[in-house]
């Protein structure tokens, strides 16, 4: 495979970024640093998803160091591909188009003379990723993720109306204007009355933003473990977790009824949440055992969670489902209290 080198990734910056983006004391470009190593993050780029390396998704024999640079030097069109796939290097695709569309032709004619290699190295690694793309199982939740993005412009846009406390166009207004509704950033309230507005604001979108959190909590989850799929196809393609080469459950989980292996889950989700009934909570600590691959879950498919079941096609595990094992569950508990009591006040007769 073709290295490329130092040179080469300075290129993509000056040819892809802006004189502002590139600006010492603030561009986006000023957050990296830049040696004969590779490059790194300054010390100013805040934790977290911006400082993301594709170190990090790599384990066993395959596993590199996570001090390391972010991308070194020299490199390949695959670890150009992976440094893509998110912390600073997304900044890329945001520049020349996401990666299942490719670099765009207004910016592809600029490669030419000394920029041929750099232009080289992105071109190969936009196909690089849309090969591991094709070559893993897991795909990303384009449609739940539009869902999602949809329903935050709504919360959005409800939480401004419930805010501003608009009036009901039907609704005559009041008599005395007094009595006339305020927003909750009226200058002429007190500070416990503003406090007061917007909890009775916030209220009218409680359940659109319960949702928000399902969803965006699937999306994300569904996301870490794409990524890190495509990372491990890209860097080290005899590592990748594709579903088919996920060792069997041992027999003592394939025993019973199937859905045993999902019950056995949700108890053990259950017992880590504050409430043990809400199945928000619940859910979401399902999504992250899904995301992980955590027995007996196989992964994240855009109709809900899958489990593996032995000689059985995967059963799909919804928030449907999962509020209806949740009420059967607790009406058992309940029918077995009721039963206890009988029994007992039967025996003291």
């Amino acid at each position: 495979m073709r290295e490329y080198f130092r040179t080469d990734f300075e290129i993509i910056l000056k040819e892809c970024f802006s004189e502002h983006d590139l600006h010492p004391s603030g561009g986006i470009a000023s957050f990296l640093r830049i040696s004969d190593e590779g490059v790194f993050y300054d010390d100013r780029l805040i934790p977290g998803e911006l400082r993301w390396k594709p170190a990090y998704e790599l384990d066993g024999p395959t596993r590199r160091r996570s001090s390391g640079p972010a991308l070194p030097f020299p490199f390949s069109s695959a670890e150009l591909a992976a440094f893509m796939l998110g912390g600073w290097g997304f900044f890329i695709q945001d520049a020349l188009g996401a990666w299942d569309v490719g670099p765009s032709v207004r910016v592809d004619l600029r490669w030419s003379g000394e920029s041929r290699d750099a232009g080289e190295a992105l071109n190969e690694a936009y196909r690089a990723l849309a090969a591991a793309a094709k070559a893993i199982t897991i795909k990303p939740m384009v449609t739940l993720q539009g869902k999602a993005m949809q329903l935050a412009d709504l919360i959005e846009a409800e939480n401004e109306v419930a805010n501003n406390f608009e009036e009901n166009p039907a609704s005559p207004p009041p008599e005395n204007d007094d009595k006339r509704p305020k927003g909750v950033f009226d200058h002429d309230i007190s500070n416990e009355e503003a406090s007061n507005r917007r909890r009775i604001a916030k209220k009218s979108t409680t359940k659109m933003r319960r949702r928000f959190r399902r969803l965006d909590a699937t999306v994300r989850a569904n996301y870490t473990a794409w990524r890190k799929a495509m990372v491990c196809q890209l860097l080290a393609p005899v590592a990748v977790g594709r579903m088919d080469e996920i060792p069997a459950p041992s027999p003592a989980l394939t025993k019973g009824r199937s859905g045993d292996l999902v019950d056995t889950a949700i108890l053990a989700v259950q017992e880590q949440c504050k409430d043990p009934w809400d199945a928000n909570e619940i859910w979401l600590g399902l999504t992250d055992m899904a995301a992980a691959k955590q027995r007996p879950f196989l992964g994240i498919i855009e109709s809900g969670l899958q489990w593996r079941v032995a000689d059985e096609i995967p059963p799909v595990l919804t928030m449907k489902k999962l509020r209806q094992r949740l009420a059967h569950k607790a009406k058992r508990l309940k029918q077995r209290s009721t039963n206890s009591r009988q029994a007992k006040g039967s025996g003291a007769d």
